[in-house]
């Protein structure tokens, strides 16, 4: 991170002048936003991963049962058609 090295290289710096030490104090500031930006990104990653899976599930759930549903319609036609030829 080019903040990150720009810190580093003014924290080598014995003395610094009122420039140098608001670029130091800006460029800690900046790492600090921007950590506490990426932990805010992986919290909303992981909720939004917990949604996707629970949405897969019931997606899955929702699937199986039209499916039996479908087949349990098909097979009782099946045995109605059956019954009249009989």
């Amino acid at each position: 991170m080019e903040a990150q090295k720009q810190r580093k290289e003014l924290e080598d710096v014995e003395s610094r002048d009122v420039a140098q030490e608001f670029s130091y104090r800006a460029k800690g500031r900046e790492l600090n936003l921007a950590h506490a930006d990426h932990e805010k990104l992986m919290e909303e990653e992981k909720a939004l991963t917990k949604y996707v899976d629970f949405l897969h599930k019931f997606t899955l759930k929702m699937l199986i049962m039209f499916i039996y549903a479908q087949n349990s319609a098909s097979s009782t036609l099946q045995v109605c058609i059956l019954q009249n030829n009989l």
